[in-house]
């Protein structure tokens, strides 16, 4: 049982990465793209990657800008779909939408990971 939901949260990882780097490539890179970053928290950790939403803002420092990727909760509210970002919205919406739905079958799998894990412990 263990080893079936590791396979299943390992197939929502692989996803879950294909769908981050098809974000990038649908969308301009410039203020306002929203991406799909994965962070390691370093320990023994059966839920990493954890996979964190971020919208990618310029901070203006004097005659220079830094490019900073805000950690945002609802990506769908933060998609641009004018301008640039018009011609490929659709997708990045449908993608947006399924890496959601992933999310939250990868979470409830992790949940019941670690009850299986304190059943056998």
């Amino acid at each position: 049982m263990e080893a079936s939901l590791l396979a299943e949260v390992a197939q929502s990882n692989v996803r879950l990465r294909y769908i981050g780097v098809e974000l990038k490539r649908l969308q301009p890179k410039t203020e306002g793209s929203v991406t799909l970053l994965f962070r390691p928290c370093g320990k023994a950790c059966r839920g990493c990657p954890h996979p964190s939403w971020r919208v990618w803002r310029k901070r203006y420092r004097g005659d220079h800008y830094l490019w900073l990727a805000h950690r945002i909760d609802h990506p769908l509210k933060s998609l641009v779909r004018a301008g640039r970002f018009a011609e490929n919205y659709p997708q990045v919406r449908a993608l947006t939408e399924e890496a959601i739905r992933i999310q939250k079958r990868r979470a409830e799998l992790l949940k019941e990971l670690r009850r299986v894990q304190r059943l056998l412990a």
